[in-house]
This record gives C-alpha cells, sequence and structure tokens, in this order.
C-alpha cells in the first residue's frame, strides 16, 4: 500500500510539472528590436487586431470622404471597393491563423497597399484635396504602426527580410493593381515560405506553446473570439458588399435603360418590382451570410483537425484579384 501511494504522489507531481511546464500566452515573450520593450504572445494578439481596426476603419472613412467630393461615377466606385477589398481583407487575415501569421499577412497588406497607392502614386487617381490627403495619410500611418508593431515582435534581421520578401513579390508582379488579398506566402515561390519558418525556428519553438488539453481548449476558445470578432463586422462587410453589387449593376447601360422603362410603368407596377427586388436582395444578402459563416467554420475546423506539414506554408495564399 505504502508504495502504491508514494507512485501515486509522484505521478501526482509529474503532471503538476508538466502542467506547469506549458506556458500561457502572457509566459511567451516575443523580445524583438523596439525602443518599447519585448511584447507577450497574448499582448500581440491583442495589438494585431486593434491595428486591424485601426487600419481598416481608417482607410474605408477616407474612401468615404473621397467619394462624397467627387461626381465621378469611376472614383466612387474605385474608392467603394477600395473600402470593401481592403476591410475583407483586413478581417480575413486577423482571424485566419494565429497571431504571428495575422501579423505578417497584416504588415504584408498595409505595405502593399502603400506601394500601390502612395510610392507608385495611383492616389493621384483621385480629384485632389483634404479628402486624398486624408487617405494617404491614413495609409502612412498605418504603415508606420504595422512596421513599430512587427519591431516588438521581430529582431531587426528579421524585420529586414519581411521587408525585402514583400519588395521581391512587387518587383515580380509589378503588374497587380488590386493588393488586398495577396498574403506574406502567396506564390509559388519558396523564399517567403523558409522564411516564415526560419522566423518561426529562431523563436525557438514558443508559437504554439500550448500542449494537451490546455492547447485543446484554447485553441476553442481562440475559434470562438475569432468567429465572435468576425461576427460583430460581418454586418457592415455585407452593407458594402450590397453597396457595391448596387454600383455595378446601375453603372451597366442594359439596367439603365430598363430603369427609364419602369418609370413609364403605371405606380403599381413599380411598387410590385420593388418589393419584389428588395426581397430578391435580402434573400442574396442572407445566403451570402450563412456561406460565409459556413466557410468560416469549416475552415477553422479543418485547420484544427488537420495534421501539420512541413510541406505547406503555414499561411493561407489567396489570389489577388
Amino acid at each position: 500500500m505504502r508504495s502504491s501511494a508514494r507512485l501515486g504522489i509522484v505521478a501526482l507531481l509529474c503532471l503538476q510539472a508538466c502542467s506547469l511546464l506549458s506556458p500561457s500566452k502572457e509566459d511567451v515573450v516575443l523580445k524583438g528590436n523596439s525602443p518599447k520593450g519585448p511584447i507577450s504572445f497574448g499582448e500581440l494578439e491583442q495589438a494585431v487586431l486593434d491595428l486591424a481596426d485601426c487600419y481598416a476603419m481608417g482607410v474605408a472613412e477616407g474612401c468615404e470622404r473621397v467619394a462624397r467630393g467627387s461626381a465621378d461615377p469611376a472614383v466612387r466606385r474605385s474608392t467603394l471597393y477600395l473600402k470593401l477589398r481592403n476591410a475583407t481583407s483586413t478581417y480575413d487575415v486577423v482571424t485566419s491563423g494565429d497571431a504571428f501569421d495575422a501579423l505578417l499577412d497584416l504588415v504584408t497588406l498595409i505595405e502593399l497597399q502603400n506601394m500601390v497607392w502612395v510610392d507608385e502614386a495611383r492616389m493621384a487617381r483621385y480629384p485632389p484635396g483634404p479628402a486624398r490627403d486624408s487617405l494617404q495619410a491614413t495609409l502612412s500611418k498605418s504603415r508606420t504602426d504595422a512596421w513599430a508593431l512587427a519591431d516588438r515582435a521581430l529582431t531587426k534581421d528579421q524585420v529586414r527580410k519581411v521587408k525585402g520578401a514583400i519588395q521581391d513579390w512587387r518587383k515580380r508582379n509589378p503588374e497587380v493593381q488590386w493588393v488586398s488579398f495577396v498574403r506574406f506566402s502567396s506564390g509559388t515561390e519558396s523564399t517567403a515560405f523558409n522564411l516564415l519558418n526560419e522566423i518561426r525556428g529562431g523563436l525557438g519553438g514558443l508559437i504554439n506553446p500550448f500542449g494537451g488539453t490546455e492547447k485543446s481548449v484554447e485553441e476553442t476558445r481562440q475559434v470562438a473570439a475569432r468567429a465572435f470578432f468576425f461576427a460583430k463586422r460581418l454586418p457592415m462587410l455585407l452593407e458594402w458588399e450590397a453597396e457595391a453589387a448596387a454600383a455595378g449593376i446601375v453603372d451597366t447601360t442594359q439596367i439603365a435603360a430598363l430603369s427609364r422603362g419602369v418609370a413609364e410603368l403605371p405606380d403599381q407596377a413599380r411598387s410590385l418590382l420593388r418589393h419584389a427586388a428588395g426581397g430578391l436582395l435580402v434573400l442574396l444578402l442572407a445566403g451570402f451570410a450563412l456561406l460565409l459563416a459556413y466557410r468560416r467554420v469549416s475552415l477553422g475546423w479543418e485547420r484544427k483537425q488537420r495534421p501539420a506539414s512541413s510541406q505547406r506554408p503555414p499561411t493561407r495564399p489567396l489570389p489577388a484579384p
């Protein structure tokens, strides 16, 4: 009996020691190279979400100001698509991977948008004035904030290599103007993939440090938190999606001619058509919402169940539209 009791005590102590060896997110510290000091993995998660919100909403507000100040339909469509694609991509980035993947993909998104709109002067296509200046200032500030956050998590050499990988992608794809859905590991080349593995290896296995039951619980909590984060912003994205669809429809010559014909119909016929169009729009939005929700839930569970593979990049590449 004494031997069994001793073995039980030893086993209990071993289990306790194992639990103590599994650090929490706040215990995992990324030293980086920022004068602000190191940042924990938990702090990095929240900082990435905050940066994503500020960036997406700042660009959206700037686009709306430019659109309100212009009577050119082409300018209004361009700002609408920039607002929609940029926000959709931003929230996809921060809800599709861990904080480290999200950081690199968000930095890539912000840097490429600045390359296209600021460095390559595509912003000059918009009417000059305070609205355009405000949009450009928002992009530039987001660029500064993104690299400042990267400095807190990465060493100087790692930051230099990340910048080089982004610049190399742009040199190889100068014709791509809409870069919202480019990711850090986009493309068939292995440069970014190898660099990502090198950076992760340099962190000494600190990413995803949780083990056993704690890891399973943490992953479940993360999926729920990301779903809630995205769900709160989904109505806004759906509204912009409907706005973009309406802008595309109204801009076609055939539909414009049809609308002139509808104006000549009796009031009851026009009312019937308006109700039918409204009902169809509601059905389309509901179907889109269900499809998007199914996609995000299935993608989360697929990633949770899929075994890790060294042959696949840890981030999900998406093609540029």
